[in-house]
């Protein structure tokens, strides 16, 4: 299978750093790591479709916690779609559930 991955943004800064990538039964990309946030970095879960769009509606999901920097860095899918990811938040581990719909 051959898959084409679009740029997203425009490369300044500040930037956001992919940590994990994973695909759903239907194709569809998970993407996990982190970026800006309001005083440091934070989780960014971001989802597309096989040909490259993203699902900014349902997929653009940022957490934080802390003031601290927090990043995701591993994403899976399970057999029905559940999106699982596993990353530090101010120094602690985290782990966070989402339905392969969003939310």
């Amino acid at each position: 299978m051959e898959m084409k991955i679009r740029l997203i943004g425009i490369r300044q800064y500040p930037v956001f750093f992919v940590s994990s990538m994973a695909i759903d039964q239907d194709g569809k990309v998970v993407v996990a790591g982190c970026g800006p946030g309001a005083v440091s970095y934070d989780w960014w879960i971001k989802k597309f479709s096989a040909d490259g769009v993203e699902d900014a509606v349902n997929w653009n999901k940022k957490v934080s916690r802390y003031l601290d920097n927090s990043t995701a860095h591993c994403v899976v899918v399970d057999p029905s779609g559940d999106i699982y990811v596993v990353g530090e938040d101010s120094n602690d581990w985290a782990m966070r559930k989402y339905r392969g719909y969003g939310i």
